[in-house]
């Protein structure tokens, strides 16, 4: 082999040996590649579960709290309710003895509950329901409704009545402050009768005279509470089936929601409140209904 040939060989396998090594690191560069791409990838559906499962966490605190506060309310307004009837029947019966005592020392109980905890509760209501949900009244109509609210009569009403206004409120708050004024009407006329019957000058029938239109407040403190009932079980159930209306795609490329819309009234909330507090027919008319 001469000289020429050798060198010609020699060339022909260095060439093929630097090929070889480009290769290898092509391959390398490109396996390096995929494997920053598959971390990235993974990296990134890692961060979307771990966001997911973080917002579902905060929907179904939002749910607890959303139905602690209203399970707190419904005790209070309950534990009171009972007690003003229980009183008021009481005095309306003329009962006495130790049945009297009895109903009176549970309506002191009772008194001094509420006055201990609705401050707390109601704004228990009011973050947790009515925030959670954006809710929030201008101060303007806030404080129109508050003034509604305070100069209600607590009976049944009709359409052209001034205080319907506050019925179209989807403030869990407000509503509650009608079932406190309510309460409290009662109660006012409440404490008279029972100072009329106590002490060595007491006097039934001035107490009966005193307790007013208790039976009218009541009634409409109860379809009320359940119409706060309605309204936060609603939104409470909303919060629940939130997880379960996004769509698989949503969760991993969507937008998560930043705020929770208010649910429509599916249960007809506001209308049977509407229906269990406003007249009859034969009451706004005034003509005696006709039997057929």
């Amino acid at each position: 082999m001469d000289r020429g040939t050798h060198l010609s060989s020699a060339s022909t396998k260095s060439k093929k040996s630097s090929e070889t090594l480009l290769s290898k690191f092509k391959v390398a560069l490109a396996g390096l590649a995929i494997t920053f791409a598959g971390a990235a990838i993974s990296t990134w559906f890692s961060d979307r579960s771990s966001t997911w499962a973080a917002y579902v966490a905060k929907v179904d605190k939002d749910a607890d709290a959303t139905l602690l506060a209203y399970r707190n309310a419904a005790d209070l307004i309950n534990g009171r309710w009972y007690a003003l009837y229980q009183t008021a029947d009481a005095i309306e019966n003329s009962v006495s003895g130790d049945e009297w005592e009895r109903a009176r020392q549970q309506y002191s109980v009772v008194d001094k509950d509420w006055a201990a905890g609705y401050t707390k509760i109601d704004s228990d209501i009011r973050f947790n329901v009515d925030e959670t949900f954006q809710v929030n009244l201008e101060a303007e109509r806030e404080n129109a409704d508050t003034a509604l609210i305070s100069a209600m009569a607590c009976a049944k009403t009709s359409s052209a009545d001034k205080s319907r206004q506050i019925y179209e409120t989807n403030s869990a708050h407000e509503v509650m402050a009608i079932v406190n004024h309510c309460l409290g009407l009662v109660k006012a006329d409440l404490d008279k009768a029972i100072a009329a019957r106590s002490g060595a000058g007491s006097d039934p029938s001035k107490a009966k005279d005193l307790l007013g239109k208790w039976r009218d407040e009541l009634e409409l403190a109860y379809w009320t509470h359940a119409a706060l009932r309605c309204f936060v079980l609603e939104r409470e159930l909303t919060l629940r089936s939130i997880a379960v209306r996004q769509s698989y795609w949503n969760k991993f490329f969507g937008a998560l929601p930043v705020r929770y819309d208010l649910p429509r009234d599916a249960e007809n909330c506001r209308a049977a409140w509407l229906q269990n507090t406003e007249k009859a027919d034969i009451e706004v008319s005034g003509v005696p209904a006709q039997l057929d």
